[in-house]
């Protein structure tokens, strides 16, 4: 094929039981001018013999790039290297997306006039769910603290990731980004971030086009280990960045930002924990009334009637995710020494605000 305007790379690890389905979908809506890239990430199952496969039988425009194992970040950087076209997008091969999501790729590419079109996606608890009947809004001109303000405080209302960027090449290039390696919990956000903060250029589109499946058993939101807690240095090393970069966003950046990313960290801990004394050390060892304090204003009604009945009682707060909270959860409980080790890695706040 002749150079494609739009190149979405697609990481994969042992994900041989969603391949089939992800090329099924992508094959509807195939686009000459949108190829994937996928960059298999030393499987150990038949992920890249189907891939393989699917090069040589499939109508669909890809290209699959083998290497060994080296975590989701380094496949995404891989992907960026390989990347030949004007924009590159990123997709997981367990997620889904609306029936037109290439189509509209390739409207707004070909419309151009931006170096990042953010959009947004729908959280998905099924993975048979489907997105709902597209929205129809068009893509509108932004500046990078609106977009920025819009990650950071408007998730309850659109969500959003680095799924949900369109970038130019030659800006990716230009700001050296690359995904942060040995990291395998929120170096989306920290990519994203950083994406948003150096764009000059940025398209709004207000349309959910991407869909992300958190409940089946390979998500890494089914599991909880210290890596989680310790990757929350990532948005806290942001800090410093965005007090040179984006002044402007920076005191919000500060006090939300990582604030807000433990207060999942708090209820998963409290999900997992093997008794609820384990659960009380681990909220006290991470300052997590301080965190739980800085959250004070932030624009979500969820967000603060769990920070609340936290900062009221961690004993009624503790049952209320032992009890209804399992329903929505695949997480299984830890061992006492898990938890000490995510509680020892975690950042410290500082001073309550």
């Amino acid at each position: 094929m002749n150079r494609p305007l739009i190149d979405v790379i697609v990481p994969v690890y042992n994900g041989a039981e969603h391949i089939p389905g992800f090329l099924d979908r992508m094959e509807k809506q195939a686009e000459d001018t949108v190829r994937f890239l996928f960059v298999d990430d030393g499987s150990t199952d038949e992920s890249l013999a189907l891939l393989r496969e699917a090069r040589e039988t499939r109508r669909l425009p890809m290209e699959v790039l083998p290497r060994a194992h080296g975590g989701v970040s380094a496949a995404r950087n891989a992907g960026i290297e390989a990347a030949e076209a004007e924009y590159i997008a990123f997709f997981d091969v367990d997620d889904t997306c609306t029936d037109d999501y290439t189509a509209t790729l390739r409207a707004e590419a070909e419309k151009g006039g931006f170096e990042v079109l953010a959009f947004f996606r729908k959280i998905l608890f099924d993975p048979k769910e489907r997105l709902p009947v597209p929205e129809k809004a068009p893509s509108r001109e932004t500046d990078r603290l609106e977009m920025l303000k819009a990650t950071l405080l408007e998730e309850h209302r659109w969500s959003t990731g680095i799924y949900c960027l369109l970038l130019r090449r030659d800006f990716i290039s230009r700001e050296g980004l690359r995904f942060a390696e040995g990291y395998p919990y929120y170096e989306d956000g920290h990519f994203q971030y950083r994406a948003l903060a150096g764009a000059e250029r940025i398209r709004r589109l207000d349309r959910r086009l991407y869909g992300y499946i958190v409940k089946h058993e390979g998500s890494a939101m089914a599991k909880f280990t210290p890596e989680r807690v310790r990757c929350l240095a990532l948005h806290r090393n942001l800090e410093k960045f965005f007090d040179e970069k984006v002044p402007e966003f920076a005191p919000l950046f500060r006090q939300y930002a990582v604030a807000r990313i433990f207060w999942s960290v708090l209820w998963q801990a409290a999900l997992v924990a093997p008794s609820r004394e384990d659960f009380y050390r681990f909220a006290g060892r991470t300052k997590a009334t301080v965190y739980m304090r800085r959250l004070k204003g932030y624009p979500d009604r969820k967000v603060q009637i769990l920070r609340r009945l936290f900062l009221i009682s961690k004993r009624l707060y503790c049952r209320m995710a032992r009890g209804p909270g399992k329903r929505y959860t695949l997480l299984g409980k830890v061992s006492a020494e898990t938890l000490e080790e995510a509680a020892r890695l975690c950042p410290d706040p500082g001073e309550a605000s």
